[in-house]
């Protein structure tokens, strides 16, 4: 090989030596920077939530929020930009905002407060004592920043404002090294004010203890929210590129409430209370719309018996929703009411005098809520709101109609017909047979109109009973243009859990359009400049729980708002 060659072999293997080093170094690099700051850099690009100031707070923290200013980088940030931050009516109503804010502080936002703005918010209420003066609480507020000096001068001129504004200037003070100014509170029922700049967060807080302990947590790396086992559990059963991510501990307010007020209850009773352990809320941007999933952590050990038998029950088969019209402004779906009643009764029939008011029902209407009522409720069920004419020229312009099914029809008929004749003696009506959309009805008619102001009737399994005949026409034609056939609902369920306990939907695209038409003229001119800017995209919006997901321990829930220009 000649000394040419040799040479460019040298540098060959001397680059790729250097270019191999040079990615043992960055891949070193970038696992440091992960341990040390994996989730501010996956939270600043949207992949997981922003906890930082969550290592603030102390490890019991009974309610906390964060809110995540990196929108950008959300899947639907631009949908809503779009819609509303370009939307000239709806950036004239945040101008207006932003007017009353500059009077109130002296600070505008775009010179005083974007410049430092950084991308994670979070409020806590560190410590609660008194569920009866809530107003006294504890708070602190945290708000990261990306320019120290731009902050420092923000809250210089507002501790001048404030001072101004109140007559109660700020005093100056040192923590572990840490500057804070303190106003005190213009009277003993208010709040001191704490305002300190560290860890890279402007903070606020109302007491001292409340902002020492921050600056302990921070520097001392102590035990924060960020390590408590409950909130990492919630934290984790929701999605995490949340937009907004809120926290409650419920057994913390569960435990003040019996210390303040020691109600006479049963073991079991306090148990059932004690089942309901911390609640977590997390909001996302969709392309589409917003999406909000719900997380109940839950001890299922100290649930009823019934309610740990339903915990693994399988979702609603959903085929209701051929029932229900196209067009209907809303509904709720389900199924196995006789499930629900047991569980129900199951939960109250640890209290004494529920077993005795029951014995006293039973006795004084011949019925039993178990076998008569709901006994045979053990197919599907709805609740549909619908347009329909009323009766009168003073009734809203609303109907509805319930749907519950039966896995015995005849069973059904006759406890229905053994209730329907205790109303009528009790209550003195009269039901008159009325065919309507090719189902025999009985129905109760207007004495001034004579149009159906309400009725029963067995439709296949079904029974259907509601209020105005429109309401039962919809039903009865709703098999040939049904919910499912909705644009608006189909978008929505395609965000909720297919495999759910049955449906919570409104169109508000129906809903809105039927109250403008309602709408007086001296309440249009307000409504037109700010409200319809604001509610205009909003199309529907829709909740299901998802089945099954409650045996891990955790039942999770997902809504979804559907936003979008037509």
């Amino acid at each position: 090989m000649s000394t040419e060659g040799r040479n460019t072999g040298k540098i060959i293997a001397i680059v790729v030596a250097v270019l191999a080093a040079s990615c043992l170094c960055l891949i070193a690099l970038t696992g440091i920077a992960y341990w040390q700051f994996g989730d501010q850099l996956l939270g600043l690009l949207g992949l997981a939530p922003q906890v930082q100031a969550a290592r603030m707070m102390p490890p019991d923290t009974p309610i906390y929020v964060a809110l995540s200013l990196n929108l950008q980088n959300q899947a639907g940030y631009q949908n809503l930009k779009r819609i509303y931050l370009d939307n000239p009516e709806v950036q004239d109503a945040l101008d207006r905002l932003k007017a009353n804010f500059t009077e109130e502080t002296s600070l505008d936002f775009e010179q005083d407060v974007q410049p430092w703005l950084g991308t994670e918010v979070a409020m806590a209420i560190p410590r609660v004592t008194d569920l009866n003066q809530m107003d006294a609480t504890e708070v602190l507020l945290a708000i990261s920043t990306r320019d120290v000096e731009a902050s420092e001068a923000f809250l210089e001129k507002y501790r001048t404002h404030q001072a101004e504004s109140s007559g109660q200037p700020f005093e100056k003070g040192e923590y572990q090294g840490v500057t804070y100014w303190v106003q005190p509170a213009e009277s003993e029922f208010g709040s001191d004010t704490y305002l300190a700049l560290f860890n890279d967060f402007v903070v606020f807080a109302t007491s001292e203890d409340t902002l020492f302990g921050a600056i302990d947590r921070v520097q001392s790396g102590g035990e924060s929210l960020a390590d408590n086992e409950k909130f990492k559990s919630v934290l984790n059963a929701l999605p995490a590129n949340a937009a907004m991510f809120a926290f409650i501990d419920y057994s913390t307010f569960i435990e003040l409430a019996m210390k303040e007020a020691p109600a006479q209850l049963e073991p079991e009773q306090l148990s059932q209370l004690q089942a309901l352990e911390g609640v977590g809320m997390a909001l996302v941007l969709q392309p589409d719309g917003v999406q909000i999933n719900a997380a109940v952590q839950l001890d299922k050990e100290k649930l009823p018996a019934s309610a740990q038998a339903a915990l693994g029950r399988p979702g609603s088969p959903n085929a209701i929703l051929t029932r229900i019209p196209s067009d209907a402004i809303g509904f709720y779906n389900g199924y196995d009411l006789r499930s629900i009643w047991q569980q129900i009764r199951e939960g109250l029939a640890v209290n004494p005098d529920f077993e005795r008011q029951l014995a006293d029902f039973e006795a004084e209407t011949g019925l039993s809520l178990d076998e008569d009522l709901f006994g045979w409720m053990t197919g599907e069920f709805a609740l549909v709101l619908t347009q329909a004419q009323p009766t009168s020229e003073l009734g809203p312009p609303l109907g509805g109609y319930l749907l519950i099914g039966t896995d015995d029809v005849n069973l059904a008929q006759n406890k229905v017909a053994d209730l329907i004749d205790l109303l009528t003696q009790e209550m003195f009506l009269e039901f008159e047979s009325q065919t309507i959309g090719g189902v025999e009805m009985q129905v109760l008619t207007d004495p001034t109109t004579g149009g159906v102001m309400g009725g029963y009737g067995f439709w296949d399994e079904y029974l259907i009973t509601g209020y105005l005949e429109d309401a039962f026409t919809a039903a009865f034609a709703a098999p040939d243009n049904p919910i499912t056939s909705s644009p608006h609902f189909q978008a929505v369920a395609d965000r909720l859990p297919a495999k759910n306990y049955g449906y919570l939907y409104l169109d508000i695209d129906v809903g809105q359009r039927l109250l403008e038409r309602q709408l007086s003229e001296l309440n249009r001119a307000e409504y037109e400049e700010n409200v319809r800017p604001f509610v205009e995209p909003l199309r529907a919006f829709g909740a299901a729980a998802e089945a099954g997901s409650a045996q891990t321990g955790i039942q999770k829930v997902t809504m979804f708002l559907l936003i979008t220009e037509e």
